[in-house]
């Protein structure tokens, strides 16, 4: 039987180990700096559309035609930069079954509920 370097797998284990440790920090700091990006980026973002806004206020107020203005509208940036990691798909769900609809043979006088008058005929 072959005889084991234990110490030289368990520097090669280390080795890797150390590899790995180095990747995942810097994929921390690389999800650090994007966050960070997106989250200036969309506070920018808030304060021009809302300056855009308050400008197509004040050309209304000023009688410039809504439809006119219109097109300059803007949709608010929604989200955040850090989201939560990725959830379970969403499945739609099922439509519930309509309730049946009462039918003149299931509903009952309630003159003549459970008595054999209901079959009788009348005349």
């Amino acid at each position: 039987m072959p005889e084991l370097d234990i110490e030289s797998i368990a520097q090669a284990v280390r080795e890797e180990a150390e590899r790995k440790i180095g990747v995942l920090h810097q994929i921390v700091d690389r999800h650090q700096v994007v966050t960070e990006r997106r989250e200036e980026f969309l506070a920018a973002d808030a304060a021009d559309a809302s300056a855009l806004a308050d400008l197509i206020g004040e050309a209304q107020r000023a009688g410039v035609d809504a439809k006119t203005l219109r097109q300059f509208e803007v949709e608010p940036l929604t989200g955040t930069a850090r989201k939560r990691g990725p959830g379970r798909p969403r499945r739609p769900r099922a439509a519930s079954a309509p309730t049946p609809a009462a039918t003149p043979a299931s509903v009952e006088d309630p003159n003549t509920s459970g008595s054999s008058e209901a079959l009788a005929p009348t005349g």
